[in-house]
C-alpha cells in the first residue's frame, strides 16, 4: 500500500511536468516534434503528444499497453536504444539518433531524454522528445542562414562605425568612402559600384559628383577615368532614372529595358543594376549604385543596405554643414581684415568745444572725412553744425563720456556717411561744464561690416545649434537599431541553447559574442561623442551629491568585475576610516571606469594587476590608478589629453582617442586636477585630486 502511494505521488509529479510540456508543445512551430513522458521504471508511457499521429501511429496503444513503445523501434536499433537507456541511469540527459518503424514508413529520428528529479535527488520520471532528422537538417540550414545574416549585419555595423569615426576625426572623406565602397561590394557580391553626391543647380537640374567608384578586378580603369570633382548629369542612362526621379531603380536585364540602359562611352558593360537614392528629410542628397551581381537584385537588398544609405546621407549633410561653417568663418575673417584696414588708415577728427559748445578747434582731417574745411566749424555752435545740443543736455551730470552715431551728407559727393562721435565733458571744480572734447570718425564701412559680422555670428550660432541637434538626432537614430540588434542577438543566444549540435552552437556563440562586442563598442563611441559635444557647448551639468567614498569605491569594484574585468581583477587600497564627500558620483564613476578600462587594455600582457589607491589629504582626496603596461611614450605625453589623439605605441589596440580627453574635461568641471606619470614599457599612474566640498574653487 505504501509503495502504491509513493508510485501515485511520483505519477502526480510527472503529470505536473507534463502540463508544462504541453504548454511548451503549444508554442513549438514544427508539427513533427513529439513530446513524451514515462514513469520512473520506463515501463509505462503516461503522456505522448498528438503529433505522434504525423508518423502514422495512434496515441492510445502507447498509453494503455506497457512497453508498447519498444515495438516501434526498428529491430536494428534495439541494441543501441537499450545501451542509451543504460547510460541514462548514470546521467541526467542523453541524446541519440535512431529509427522507428510505422505503418507509413521508416523514420530516422533525433531523440532527447532527460530525468525529472525530486528534492532528494530521486528519479520521479522521464521526459523527452523526438523529431524527424529532416527537420533538424532544415533547422541547421536556417541557422546557417541566420549566422550568415548576423555576420552581414556585423560587417555592415563595422562599415558604419568606420564612416562615423571618419566623420568626427575629419580624416580623408573621399578615401574613407572609397574604402567603404570596396568593402561593400565584396560584402554584397557586386562587381561594380559608385557613391555619388547629388547637387541641384539654379534651374533645378540635378547632377552627380562621385565620391567613390569601384570595379572588381579593374583598378586600371578607375585610375585612368575616375577623378575627384567630375560630375554627370545625363538622364538617359541607368543612373539617370534614379537621378531624375529620385526613386529606386532595379534592372536585372538591362538590355531589355530601354531607354534606361545606357552607360557613358568606354564604360564597362552593365547587365544588372540597382540605383538607390539617398534622401534626408525632403532633400535629395546622393545616389548609390551597384551593378553586375551574379544573383538578381530585389527589395530585400534595399532593406539590408538601408543603414549604409542612412549613414551616407548623414555624412553628406554633415559635410555640407561643415563647409557652410568654414565659408562663414572665411567671410568673418575677411570682414575683420577689412575692418582693421579701415581703422588703421582713416584718420579721426578731433575737435574742442567751449562750455557754450562753440567750436574752438577741429583737426584738418575733417576735410577728408566730411568734405567741409575747418573754417566751416571754427566759431560756430554745435547746433548750427550737427544739432547735438540735445544729447549733451540729456547726459549732463550723469555721464562724463558720450557716444553716438550721426548721419550726415558729404559736402562734395553728397553721399550719406556715418560718423561715430565720442565726447568727453570736462567739468570745473564747481561741477560746471568747462570744455567738451570730441572725436569723430567715418564708420560707414565699419558699421556695414559690423552688421555683416553680426549676421555671420547669428548664422554661425544657428549652424552650431544645427550641428548639436544633428549629432543628438544621429546618436538617437543609431541607438534604436543598436537596441534592436542587441535584443535580437540575445534572442539568438537564448534559442541557441536548444540546439543539440555542439559544433553549431560553438560557431553561433562565437558570432553572437562578436555582434555583442561591436554593438557595445559603437554605443561607447556614441556616448563619448555626445559628452564631447556637451563640453563644446558648455552643457555638461554637474549634479552634486553627498555620499560615503568607501562605499562608492566598493560598489564601483563590483560593477567593474561584472561588466568590464571579465577574467581580470584589480587591487583597491583605501584608508580604514570612512569619509563623506560632495561630488557628482555619476561623473566620478565615468572617470574611474575609463581609467580602469585603459589600465586593463594597455596592460593585457602584464602579470601584475592594475591598482586603485585612495588617500585623504588636507583639503582634498586623491585617487591613483596604476597599471604595469605599455606606458606612454615621452613624445606623446604633451598631447595625450587632446581629442582623437592616441599614443604612437597603441596603433594595434582598438580605441578612439576620446577617453582621456573626456576624463580631463570632467575632472576640470568638478574643480579637480588630473596628473600622470608614465614610463614606456613600465607602466602609467594617473592621479585624481578632488576637494571634499565641490564649492571649493579647486586643488593645486
Amino acid at each position: 500500500m505504501k509503495k502504491h502511494l509513493e508510485n501515485q505521488k511520483k505519477i502526480n509529479s510527472v503529470k505536473k511536468a507534463i502540463s508544462v510540456i504541453e504548454q511548451k508543445q503549444a508554442l513549438q512551430a514544427p508539427v513533427k516534434e513529439v513530446y513524451f513522458s514515462f514513469t520512473s521504471e520506463l515501463d509505462r508511457c503516461i503522456f505522448i503528444s498528438d503529433s505522434i499521429t504525423n508518423y502514422g501511429l495512434e496515441k492510445e496503444p502507447f498509453l494503455q499497453n506497457p512497453n508498447h513503445w519498444r515495438k516501434t523501434i526498428h529491430p536494428e536499433e534495439l541494441a543501441l536504444t537499450n545501451s542509451k537507456l543504460e547510460e541514462l541511469e548514470k546521467m541526467n540527459e542523453i541524446g541519440f539518433i535512431s529509427r522507428i518503424t510505422t505503418p507509413i514508413g521508416v523514420f530516422r529520428i533525433a531523440v532527447r531524454i532527460w530525468k525529472q528529479l525530486d528534492q532528494s535527488g530521486g528519479v520521479v520520471g522521464y521526459h523527452g522528445r523526438f523529431s524527424d532528422t529532416v527537420k533538424s537538417i532544415n533547422q541547421e540550414i536556417n541557422l546557417e542562414k541566420s549566422e550568415a545574416k548576423a555576420k552581414r549585419l556585423s560587417d555592415i555595423l563595422q562599415i558604419i562605425s568606420e564612416a562615423q569615426l571618419s566623420l568626427f576625426t575629419n580624416s580623408g572623406f573621399e578615401n574613407i568612402l572609397q574604402s567603404i565602397l570596396k568593402k561593400l561590394i565584396r560584402l554584397t557580391g557586386d562587381k561594380m559600384g559608385f557613391i555619388c553626391e547629388v547637387i541641384e543647380d539654379q534651374t533645378g537640374k540635378r547632377k552627380m559628383t562621385p565620391h567613390a567608384f569601384a570595379i572588381a578586378g579593374n583598378e586600371e580603369f578607375i585610375k585612368k577615368n575616375f577623378k575627384m570633382g567630375m560630375s554627370f548629369s545625363n538622364y538617359d542612362s541607368l543612373y539617370g532614372h534614379s537621378l531624375s526621379t529620385g526613386k529606386v531603380y532595379i534592372s536585372n536585364n538591362t538590355s531589355e529595358e530601354q531607354p534606361c540602359a545606357g552607360v557613358p562611352k568606354g564604360h564597362p558593360s552593365i547587365m544588372r543594376f540597382m540605383g538607390i537614392p539617398v534622401w534626408k528629410n525632403d532633400e535629395f542628397l546622393g545616389l548609390i549604385g551597384l551593378a553586375n551581381r551574379d544573383t538578381p537584385y530585389s527589395c530585400e537588398d534595399l532593406e539590408f543596405l538601408s543603414p549604409i544609405v542612412f549613414s551616407y546621407g548623414n555624412l553628406i549633410k554633415f559635410t555640407r554643414i561643415l563647409n557652410e561653417k568654414r565659408e562663414l568663418e572665411l567671410q568673418k575673417l575677411l570682414a575683420q581684415q577689412r575692418y582693421k584696414l579701415l581703422e588703421e588708415n582713416i584718420s579721426d577728427v578731433i575737435c574742442l568745444l567751449n562750455k557754450d559748445l562753440i567750436f574752438e578747434y577741429i583737426s584738418p582731417s575733417v576735410l577728408h572725412v566730411t568734405g567741409y574745411s575747418p573754417d566751416c566749424f571754427i566759431g560756430k555752435s554745435l547746433k548750427e553744425v550737427l544739432d547735438m545740443m540735445e544729447v549733451v543736455e540729456k547726459s549732463s551730470g550723469k555721464s562724463r563720456k558720450l557716444k553716438r552715431i550721426l548721419s550726415i551728407f558729404h559736402m562734395d559727393t553728397k553721399k550719406p556717411i556715418q560718423l561715430e562721435i565720442i565726447s568727453k565733458v570736462i567739468y570745473d571744480q564747481d561741477g560746471g561744464v568747462l570744455q567738451v572734447i570730441s572725436t569723430a570718425r567715418d564708420v560707414s564701412d565699419k558699421e556695414h561690416m559690423y552688421r555683416e559680422i553680426q549676421k555671420s555670428l547669428r548664422k554661425e550660432k544657428e549652424l552650431n545649434s544645427l550641428k548639436s541637434r544633428f549629432i543628438s538626432m544621429t546618436s538617437h537614430e543609431f541607438r534604436t537599431p543598436l537596441s534592436i540588434i542587441m535584443s535580437s542577438n540575445e534572442l539568438l543566444n537564448f534559442f541557441s541553447d536548444e540546439i543539440s549540435n555542439g559544433q553549431l552552437i560553438s560557431k553561433m556563440k562565437h558570432h553572437i559574442n562578436r555582434i555583442y562586442d561591436q554593438v557595445k563598442r559603437l554605443t561607447s563611441v556614441i556616448d563619448d561623442v555626445l559628452i564631447i559635444e556637451k563640453h563644446e557647448n558648455k552643457n555638461i551639468r554637474i549634479n552634486m551629491e553627498t555620499f560615503e567614498l568607501l562605499d562608492f569605491l566598493g560598489m564601483f569594484k563590483v560593477e567593474v568585475q561584472q561588466n568590464i574585468a571579465q577574467s581580470r581583477d584589480f587591487q583597491v587600497t583605501t584608508p580604514d576610516q570612512p569619509r563623506t564627500v560632495q561630488c557628482d558620483p555619476a561623473k566620478l564613476r565615468h572617470i574611474l571606469r575609463n581609467l580602469i578600462e585603459n589600465a586593463f587594455k594597455y596592460s593585457h600582457n602584464s602579470h601584475k594587476q592594475p591598482e586603485l589607491k585612495l588617500s585623504y589629504e588636507g583639503i582634498f582626496f586623491e585617487i591613483k590608478v596604476k597599471d604595469y603596461g605599455l606606458g606612454i611614450p615621452k613624445s606623446d605625453q604633451g598631447r595625450i589629453f587632446e581629442s582623437f589623439y592616441r599614443g604612437s605605441n597603441v596603433s594595434n589596440i582598438k580605441g578612439t582617442g576620446l577617453g582621456l580627453n573626456i576624463v580631463h574635461e570632467l575632472v576640470l568641471a568638478m574643480n579637480g586636477k588630473l596628473d600622470f606619470e608614465s614610463i614606456e614599457n613600465v607602466g602609467t599612474t594617473f592621479s585624481l585630486r578632488f576637494p571634499y566640498n565641490f564649492n571649493y574653487e579647486g586643488v593645486e
